[in-house]
């Protein structure tokens, strides 16, 4: 794909979702967000036997942004399949048509799947929200809690450890908006540089409850800045 060197969010993304923790990661646009979830959900899926139904649901902003994450995850999941059959000496198969196991699209097409029976909700390990920030601004809370909702209540029935959840959002000055932007500014004077990349990891009952409303994504945010600048409440 012409990437050679992992970037800031990638250094610190795909580890921690490799690892099986729910973070919270942010990012400029173009700095790779998308790969940094992408490539260690696709290898911690391959790592069991193939399920009937998608284990991973990635809810978008808009429809170019889940066609960009589709054919992403079409590209990496087919060349995993290739280099796999290469290694076993298997016959190659057509990869175009070898299921990726995730949904990806915006909050009212994955809606539609869950209510076609294509999204089996006791089989989701994984939910992924990119650009939560903006599916808040364009008013897809709700739809966003409907299919939350449920996720959330298949999941406490069930005896595995919960679905593994990743919101990727904007950058911290635009999530924090000019009323913490002091407090960022100090920080990044104090470490000489601008903040390329945030990485919060959270437990799976408080990601769920930063997907109710973009007020409690921001104020986790700022929780976070203000811990990492403790003189600036002085100021």
């Amino acid at each position: 794909m012409g990437a050679f060197v992992p970037t800031e969010i990638q250094c610190v993304g795909i580890p921690a979702v490799f690892e099986g923790k729910s973070v919270v990661m942010s990012a400029q646009p173009n700095s790779g967000r998308t790969l940094a979830y992408l490539l260690p959900l696709v290898q911690l899926m391959r790592r069991g036997p193939k399920p009937k139904h998608p284990q991973a649901v990635v809810l978008c902003a808009t429809e170019e942004l889940s066609d960009e994450v589709f054919h992403m995850a079409k590209f990496i999941s087919s060349y995993a399949q290739l280099k796999s059959t290469k290694e076993n000496g298997s016959p190659q198969k057509n990869l175009s048509n070898v299921p990726i196991g995730m949904i990806v699209g915006t909050p009212g097409e994955v809606l539609q799947h869950i209510e076609e029976g294509i999204v089996v909700l006791d089989e989701i390990k994984y939910l992924v929200l990119d650009e939560v920030d903006a599916m808040f601004g364009f008013g897809l809370g709700p739809d966003i809690q409907k299919i939350i909702t449920p996720l959330r209540y298949h999941s406490s029935k069930s005896d595995d450890q919960g679905i593994q959840t990743i919101l990727v959002t904007s950058t911290i000055a635009k999530i924090l908006g000019k009323g913490l932007s002091p407090f960022l500014e100090r920080l990044e004077h104090d470490q000489a540089g601008q903040i390329a990349a945030m990485l919060l990891e959270v437990d799976k009952t408080e990601a769920y409850h930063l997907t109710e409303s973009l007020d409690a994504l921001k104020k986790k945010v700022a929780e976070a800045i203000i811990s990492l600048n403790p003189t600036g409440s002085e100021s």
